[in-house]
């Protein structure tokens, strides 16, 4: 897709991860009604340097992004990348834009010497599936999450 920018974002740049969740929350019911976080708390998540977030922009507006967070092991010395969330604009959807988001989050790891990502996503989630497909995912059709909820 042209004028498609990709990046992560920075510590101070609260604006743009607000328009992110804005975005993530219009396309679940189950977020509609939360509030945003103080901005306080969006910087010091953003100054982490184990979140990532990563924001497709067109001439500086948010079309897409996704949130991933490194997760150190013990079995050996090396960190795994969880893919937690990824969304696109409705209007913006099918054009490549959640594969470049995957493509400069694979960058990171390669950066990072991450040598695996994973993500967890629902068997009836068409869209997603697809583009973890595409996107040289490789599914578990043997796992099964369970959620506690406390």
């Amino acid at each position: 897709m042209k004028n498609v920018a990709v990046r992560r974002l920075l510590p101070g740049e609260t604006d743009q991860f607000f328009q992110l969740i804005q975005m993530f929350a219009s396309g679940e019911s189950q977020l509609k009604n939360h509030s945003s976080p103080a901005e306080n708390y969006v910087t010091a998540f953003l100054r982490n340097q184990k979140n990532h977030v990563l924001v497709a922009t067109i001439n500086n507006i948010v079309v897409g992004g996704l949130t991933a967070y490194e997760l150190e092991m013990y079995k050996n010395e090396a960190s795994e990348m969880f893919l937690f969330e990824i969304g696109v604009g409705e209007e913006y959807r099918q054009q490549g834009v959640g594969t470049l988001l995957i493509q400069k989050l694979k960058e990171v790891c390669i950066q990072k010497n991450i040598q695996q990502i994973f993500v967890i996503t629902s068997r009836g989630n068409a869209c997603a599936l697809q583009l973890y497909n595409t996107t040289g995912g490789k599914g578990d059709t043997e796992s099964i999450l369970f959620n506690y909820f406390l």
